[in-house]
């Protein structure tokens, strides 16, 4: 049996649409760790606390615009 990657059943319900995943970091590292070929993600990004990561769907594969942000997280007293 072959199973669908996740995120293109995400893609093929929601085509043409902006979607956000909400998840634990440990999916969140093994989507990272897939879609960089292993040079992010599992066992090697200590990912921060409610930091955001952005994915996107390009030319027929999935790309990382940025991951591990945190800069929502910063106030003006800071």
């Amino acid at each position: 049996i072959e199973r669908d990657f996740g995120l293109n059943i995400i893609l093929k319900k929601h085509t043409n649409s902006n979607v956000i995943l909400v998840t634990h970091s440990a999916v969140i590292n093994t989507i990272l760790a897939l879609i960089s070929n292993n040079e992010i993600g599992s066992g090697k990004t200590k990912l921060f606390t409610a930091c955001i990561s952005s994915i996107y769907y390009d030319q027929e594969q999935w790309k990382i615009r940025e991951y591990n942000k945190i800069d929502h997280l910063q106030t003006d007293n800071q």
